[in-house]
């Protein structure tokens, strides 16, 4: 099960987030989608593009961070996207919550987006850096076999989160 949490702007990129996990839900037929927390345009977009696969997604209302980092015990991974056009040094605020709840990421964006280069180096997740449906799914596919033990993720995460270093990184 892969948790999608928190509304999707432009900056996240919606269209290209929803081809993607459309290609995903297309090929990995194990694979599951939780959303939680969508704005109605997002939960419209999602719903929409994929109908094919209602019994494999499924909408949540938001939730308080303590039932949101709850939940996401109960999920493999997380998702986020970013707009590839969009290279601020920013964390989005889902990547810290699914790395609290010692959740893998998978993501997309640009190459020169910083948190790309955090999840890879940190061993915290993996990102995939096109619109290619190859490799795509070449980057999911070694996402899903990677082994990801959660308690060193949660102490990654911390370790980020607390640390004099947080602000550098």
């Amino acid at each position: 099960t892969l948790a999608v949490i928190g509304n999707f702007g432009p900056a996240q990129d919606l269209e290209q987030s929803s081809v993607l996990l459309n290609t995903l839900l297309e090929e990995f037929l194990d694979l599951r989608i939780l959303f939680i927390g969508q704005n109605d345009k997002a939960q419209r977009c999602f719903a929409d593009k994929l109908g094919p696969y209602e019994n494999r997604i499924q909408f949540e209302p938001r939730m308080s961070h303590d039932n949101l980092i709850n939940t996401l015990a109960y999920v493999d991974a997380g998702y986020f996207s970013l707009n590839p056009k969009n290279q601020q040094g920013h964390l989005p605020g889902k990547v810290m919550a699914y790395l609290m709840a010692g959740r893998p990421v998978f993501g997309s964006a640009g190459i020169a987006a910083p948190i790309s280069k955090m999840l890879t180096q940190d061993n915290l997740g993996v990102m995939t850096h096109s619109g290619d449906r190859h490799n795509i799914l070449k980057d999911f596919k070694a996402f899903k076999l990677q082994t990801w033990p959660n308690h060193e993720i949660q102490e990654t995460a911390h370790k980020l989160f607390s640390s004099e270093s947080a602000f550098k990184k």
